[in-house]
């Protein structure tokens, strides 16, 4: 082919290119458009750029590096140290050399590990701390996904029912438009009164004020999208209905509801969080145990010249004896915690289970309102059409017909409004059952290293880790005392809906079964063990701690039987504030931490 055919084909394919070029990309823009106007897009778009969920969702990504962190506890340290500097040093060392001070240029390079061995469970209890509160912040994150987006769905749906108003609006005035010409060619050519005229000009200024009205309504509700979606509002397509996907009673879209929200998610995890910060307090109890390994290169120190070398392999325990009690009160303050997360989640649970029951019934109630609706506009239209008749007739008066047309406009505009209210009704069920997300396919976290964490933290159920006794409840008596009292059953545990990973809880736990009551009553073994060796080494030097040691101690013997005096019974039973309704399985707290415990701790 020469040079020259070449040259010309050259533009040719470049043209063709562009124009193909230029078609595919109207098509794809036209496509994105057209999906960024759904309420699938908008949604999707909100959840990605609205500031209240990047919050979140950088709150959920601190608590997932608050795991490593804590996790950092089960690997050794490594430090190294080096100095270089003056030193004086005037000991008996240098005055046994004849020498009463000597300054040397002192040098110091030293390398050490620490790997800890044991530290009372306190790394193990950490990291499960920071994992539940990971949990809870996920289940957060996915809550405030839901409430945004139903924030989004509701303006998306405020958009279409204020336009429609505003088209019906505009129907009314050119009916009323219409009745005015007609009225006035007839009272011009003599056949009708100027009342009527004057009659349908009242009508007709209102129904330009309806369209001044409907106008503000309308840029009323896209300053509202634009607050919550961030962008001005299109050309939106319809909103498609999921009354096929709502649950068929209002009891089953409790329970749903129950067993799947988010935010109640989020509350069980945060006991969760509380009981294993309640394990954790308790690590200064127990003694701690490090491998040390450590070397050092020295020279010109303690007034001696010269290089010092040395090699140290310890295996070192630290145990703390005696704090002023704040161990104690740091468990009791924790007991505390304990309670305060369950009746934070016990009021989630009251708040759930009502707003389900209001959305649920708004969703009834629209539901008949539109079949009535539908009725009364057919029957406005019958009448409608046939009082023009009789109008035309003489036998029916202008205000007569107006009424009618009235009627009728007010009768649909109430079906619009019922109509909008039944869709928004349907999607606030679905966010009250923590599945609206899930129902329009958008995507919370996209990243593909940080979704499958994400997943995972939605579809873990707290109350698979660890299995405590369902009839007992920790409580704080009025002493301080932790006691294990029995409470009220659980509620009913459902099947737990997850995202990304469906799975479902186990049944509760039978009472000869008790994971955590087992390894609490170990701990106990170890403490007493530890206690009762304190004792043997105190009442040798003490006097076998006697009720007079005990005295001049300031100890009062708990066990010691209480002197029953007038109104006084011999026994009497610690008040214990009555339980709440119990939704997770509760610890176990150790009941007697014994006498010796009681003196150091």
């Amino acid at each position: 082919m020469s040079a020259r055919n070449n040259t010309q084909i050259k533009p040719l394919v470049i043209a063709v290119s562009m124009a193909l070029g230029l078609a595919v990309g109207g098509n794809a823009t036209a496509g994105g458009d057209a999906a960024r106007n759904s309420l699938h897009g908008i949604v999707q778009h909100t959840v990605n750029t609205n500031p209240e969920i990047l919050v979140q969702k950088n709150e959920y990504l601190s608590r997932r590096e608050e795991i490593r962190q804590a996790e950092a506890g089960y690997y050794p340290t490594v430090d190294a140290n080096a100095g270089y500097g003056y030193e004086y040093t005037d000991s008996t060392t240098t005055r046994g050399n004849g020498q009463n001070g000597v300054e040397l240029a002192r040098k110091e390079l030293g390398l050490s590990l620490v790997q800890n061995v044991f530290d009372g469970h306190l790394t193990t209890n950490e990291v499960e701390r920071h994992r539940a509160r990971a949990r809870a912040t996920a289940h957060q994150l996915d809550g405030q996904a839901e409430k945004i987006g139903l924030n989004a769905a509701q303006v998306y749906i405020d958009i279409l029912r204020y336009r429609k108003l505003l088209d019906l609006a505009q129907e009314n005035l050119a009916v009323h438009e219409r009745i005015h010409d007609q009225i006035k060619l007839r009272s011009e050519s003599g056949v009708g009164r100027k009342a009527d005229l004057d009659q349908i000009e009242a009508r007709l200024a209102l129904a330009e004020n309806n369209i001044v009205a409907a106008r503000v309504n309308v840029q009323d509700a896209k300053t509202a999208f634009v607050k919550v979606v961030g962008e001005e509002p299109g050309k939106l397509s319809p909103v498609p209905s999921i009354r096929g996907q709502l649950p068929s009673s209002e009891s089953d879209a409790v329970s749903r509801a129950l067993n799947n929200h988010p935010i109640l998610k989020s509350a069980f995890a945060d006991v969760d969080a509380a009981t294993e910060q309640h394990e954790a307090a308790a690590y200064n109890m127990y003694p701690r145990l490090d491998v040390e390994l450590g070397a050092t290169h020295n020279e010109d120190i303690d007034g001696v010249r010269g290089t010092n070398e040395d090699a140290t392999a310890m295996l070192r325990m630290r145990w703390n004896l005696y704090n002023g009690g704040k161990d104690m009160a740091r468990r009791r303050q924790t007991a505390h915690q304990i309670n305060e997360a369950k009746e934070i989640r016990n009021r989630t649970h009251r708040q759930v289970e009502e707003s389900t029951r209001l959305s649920y019934a708004a969703f009834k109630a629209t539901s008949t309102q539109i079949t009535l609706l539908k009725r009364q506009i057919a029957s406005n239209i019958k009448t409608r059409d046939a009082y023009v008749q009789q109008f035309n007739l003489n036998e029916r008066t202008l205000l007569d017909v107006l009424n009618t047309e009235n009627d009728l406009y007010q009768s649909r505009q109430d079906l619009v409004k019922a109509e909008m209210d039944n869709l928004f009704a349907q999607y606030r069920v679905m966010a009250d059952l923590g599945r609206l997300t899930e129902t329009l396919s958008v995507v919370v976290i996209d990243d593909d290293d940080e979704a499958p964490e994400y997943a995972k933290a939605l579809g873990i159920d707290p109350y698979t880790d660890k299995k405590y006794p369902d009839n007992e409840y920790m409580e704080v008596t009025e002493d301080h005392e932790m006691e294990v009292i029995d409470g009220p059953e659980d509620l009913e545990k459902a099947d737990v809906a997850a995202k990304g990973a469906k799975a479902k809880a186990p049944a509760a736990p039978s009472e000869n079964t008790s994971i955590s009551a087992a390894s609490v009553a170990q701990k106990d073994v170890e403490v007493e063990a530890v206690s009762d060796m304190l004792a043997q080494r105190l009442d040798s030097a003490t006097g076998a701690g006697t009720p007079e040691v005990m005295g001049d101690l300031g100890i009062k013997d708990a066990k010691a039987p209480v002197p029953a005096g007038p109104g006084v019974a011999e026994t009497q039973e610690p008040r214990v504030i009555p339980a709440s309704p119990v939704v997770a399985e509760q610890p176990r707290a150790n009941q007697d931490p014994g006498f010796w415990r009681k003196l150091f701790n």
